[in-house]
């Protein structure tokens, strides 16, 4: 026999600390299911790959920017739409062709990032109708064991998870 034991909790820290307990009992990581509604789970993808585009856009655009200055690809600061805002902010010479490189491939990357967050539709083992139904359409976070470990369902309700369920299947 398998246990698969769900547990709801409505406060992260919650269950963040019911999945290190679960781990100090032995339990392994890839036994240790840690899921956000996907309303939830789509906002949070969505800023993280908005804010990587980010960064990797600044850095690539300092590259470029220090480049176009330092005149060894003197014509790539004609592609720099960010000019207005580098000079706005009181920048000048090369300083301002490198922030220009900075704040065109920030922005530029954060569209894209923003657009391929939106775009991503990762499967999830669980369905928001499978989360609903089982934790009566509430749950912040929803954390699942597929383990033997008796402490399993003890450890997820001592630390807080308002609705703890065990379904027991045949390996």
């Amino acid at each position: 026999m398998h246990a698969t034991t769900i547990g709801v909790f409505h406060q992260r820290s919650a269950a963040e600390h019911a999945v290190d307990a679960l781990r100090k009992k032995g339990i392994r990581d890839s036994s240790i299911e840690f899921r956000q509604p996907v309303e939830t789970w789509r906002e949070s993808r969505i800023v993280s790959a908005t804010a990587s585009g980010a960064l990797i856009g600044a850095a690539i655009g300092a590259l470029a920017g220090w480049a176009a200055a330092a005149e060894v690809l003197p014509d790539l600061s004609s592609i720099f739409f960010a000019t207005v805002l580098a000079d706005g902010l009181g920048f000048s010479g090369a300083t301002a062709t490198v922030m220009s490189g900075v704040f065109t491939g920030l922005i530029t990357a954060a569209v894209v990032g923003l657009a391929i967050g939106l775009a991503t539709r990762e499967p999830l083992e669980l369905t928001q109708e499978e989360i609903a139904s089982t934790t009566n359409g509430n749950a912040d976070i929803v954390v699942t064991t597929h383990t033997d470990n008796p402490d399993a369902q003890k450890i997820l309700r001592s630390y807080g998870a308002d609705d703890v369920h065990e379904y027991t299947t045949a390996r």
